[in-house]
């Protein structure tokens, strides 16, 4: 098939030389470059095009370009189309690892930065209250809950950048696509109920954490203004740039560990209890309650969200399967090293409070009074350590609260809006019911009861969040042959069900203890919970069945042939069935009068 082309001395040599020789396009970026020229090679070879016979391009041949015919460029019009779908499923399949770089530390370091905003929300004054509650009560028991918690909070996270990256879009803009007004409409409201939950706790830890760093000297609602106002710095590191913001995230982060890990090395717990705690299972029903509320205290349901729209900030060519493999591979190593960090963090706290600070039934120790408690053990510098990180875990988390509120917003309403306008909006909503609760509830039992109150609707709207990125990221509809598979599927829909059924047996627990004594109180909890067990299921099933999952399509073609079936059989037909002789009883009686008076039977009717 026409003149032989020869390879060069090294492969990146060989494929420039069959570029110049062949007229290929040009690329911004020299890997780009490499992989275009490589695809574009394997094209031709596939279609076989006149005259060009491809070599082994990769080969370390030592002949060089000046003992062959060059070969005239193709023109344009000839070059090969794109390959079929069927084809790049079958080449994403088993080809590409011919073309693959391998591992960069360098690539990594690129696509590191939104994992780092992601994990702050593991570690928000939510998180940490939880955290040395659990230590308080249960002492290094529940630590394995907390690792496999994390763990579980990663695969939700993965499947978000999953979409984000294949899609090109944020969770959020992706249900605007892919579901009807109404229920956009009551997702998007759900999601922001989490948000305004998920801040005032943001806002009130670091009014505690002004507080105790301040000796008191601040009051709460004063701290709280001032955490309000403190927002507005990250319209600046937003302004410098993304790379900028991601470094601040990462100091913030970085002091976190610095303070908690002096706690911590101060404390000194027993390695052998930690290594015990993380990996022997132990649990019984004293401390269930306590192992559920920490699993849903690590995974939040903006976060989802917010994830999938930060990795937009990378520049991706999403027509390479190759190149959104690769994303999604220095994604999750991202991803897992930070929650890898924010585990450390969390575990810090758990062991400190384990160690030293155990309370009797009945007794409870919340972010609001850590600070006098661990005065009572340890030297006074250590309660403004505490502080310190209590500040840095509260103020970096309503930085991201602020970036997950304007994701939602934008994806689900289209609604854009300066950035000025949108910190002032998303920080007065969280700050009206964040001054009411420090004006009102000053007391420490308060505030925990409140903090308990807050993490029960953080439980509510958890599958709201949850089941859109489960079933969107499983859709080939919407990530052709980047969808996960059947397997992966229905293991996460486990993973779901498992954490959605234990925190409503922690909110049923919660609420029944509430409304015990009154009986309208019982029957409205009661009648809520159904209209919301049936909203869930509402949209778990709407979504599966428009993305076309079989079992659904199954479920609702055998639920609209019982419905016809129950129309045809049901109490209209049969009464209808009765009507029916006796009409005709009587169109019989009409017709023997006719007959007999000697007309017809139509003119009798007529």
């Amino acid at each position: 098939m026409g003149s032989q082309l020869q390879s060069q001395p090294s492969a990146r040599g060989g494929v420039f030389a069959f570029a110049r020789r062949n007229g290929l396009g040009d690329w911004d970026d020299e890997e780009d470059q490499v992989d275009g020229i490589r695809q574009q090679s394997i094209d031709m070879a596939t279609r076989e095009v006149p005259c060009v016979e491809v070599a082994d391009l990769d080969s370390s041949s030592t002949e060089g370009d000046d003992e062959e015919t060059p070969t005239p460029p193709t023109p344009p019009s000839a070059r090969t189309p794109p390959l079929s779908p069927s084809f790049r499923r079958a080449r994403l399949a088993s080809g590409d690892h011919e073309i693959h770089h391998g591992f960069s530390w360098r690539k990594l370091w690129a696509f590191t930065g939104p994992g780092l905003i992601m994990s702050v929300a593991f570690l928000d004054p939510g998180n940490l209250e939880s955290d040395l509650q659990t230590g308080s009560e249960t002492g290094y028991d529940l630590l394995w809950v907390l690792a496999w918690s994390t763990a579980l909070g990663l695969c939700f996270q993965l499947l978000s950048v999953r979409i984000g990256v294949v899609t090109g879009k944020g969770l959020a803009e992706a249900c605007h696509d892919c579901m009807p007004r109404h229920m956009r409409i009551i997702l998007w409201i759900l999601i922001e109920i989490a948000i305004i939950g998920s801040g005032v706790q943001e806002v009130m830890g670091c009014a505690i954490a002004i507080s105790v760093v301040s000796d008191g000297a601040v009051p709460l609602w004063l701290g709280a203004l001032l955490t309000a106002s403190d927002s507005f710095m990250f319209l600046l590191l937003e302004g410098a740039g993304i790379r900028y913001l991601e470094g601040f995230f990462g100091m913030l982060i970085g002091m976190m560990v610095v303070t908690f890990g002096v706690m911590f090395g101060q404390a000194a717990p027993p390695a052998g209890e930690i290594l015990r705690g993380i990996f022997v299972p132990k649990i019984n029903g004293s401390t269930l309650g306590v192992a559920v509320g920490l699993v849903g205290s690590i995974v939040m349901p903006h976060n989802v969200f917010l994830h999938s729209a930060l990795v937009q900030s990378r520049k991706i060519n999403r027509s390479s399967d190759m190149r959104v493999r690769e994303a999604n591979m220095y994604f999750g190593i991202e991803s897992s090293v930070s929650l890898l960090v924010s585990f450390v963090v969390n575990m810090f706290v758990v062991t400190v409070f384990a160690k030293d600070f155990r309370v009797a039934e009945g007794t409870e120790i919340g972010i609001s009074n850590a600070g006098e408690v661990i005065t009572t053990q340890y030297p006074q510098y250590l309660k403004y350590i505490w502080g310190v990180g209590l500040l840095a875990a509260g103020q970096s988390s309503t930085m991201t609260g602020t970036y997950a509120g304007q994701f939602v917003m934008q994806g689900f309403l289209k609604l854009h809006l300066r950035p000025w306008q949108r910190v002032m909006l998303t920080r007065c909503v969280a700050l009206v019911p964040s001054l009411a609760l420090a004006l009102f509830f000053s007391s420490d039992d308060q505030l925990n009861q409140s903090s308990d109150w807050l993490n029960v609707l953080q439980s509510i709207q958890l599958p709201f969040a949850m089941i859109p990125c489960v079933v969107l990221a499983s859709s080939p509809k919407l990530m052709g042959v980047h969808a996960t598979s059947r397997f992966t599927h229905a293991a996460t829909w486990l993973l779901l069900l498992g954490v959605v059924t234990g925190n409503a047996y922690l909110c049923v627990q919660f609420m029944v203890s509430a409304v015990a004594g009154s009986v309208l109180a019982t029957a409205a909890f009661w009648t809520a919970a159904a209209g919301y067990v049936g909203l869930v299921g509402y949209i778990a099933f709407s979504l599966e069945l428009h993305h076309d999952n079989r079992l659904a399509v199954r479920v609702h073609a055998v639920a609209r042939d019982a419905w016809e079936r129950c129309r045809a059989d049901g109490p209209l037909r049969r009464r209808s069935s009765v009507k029916e002789p006796l009409l005709r009883a009587g169109e019989g009686e009409e017709a023997n009068g006719a007959s007999a008076n000697g007309l017809g039977a139509d003119d009798a009717r007529g």
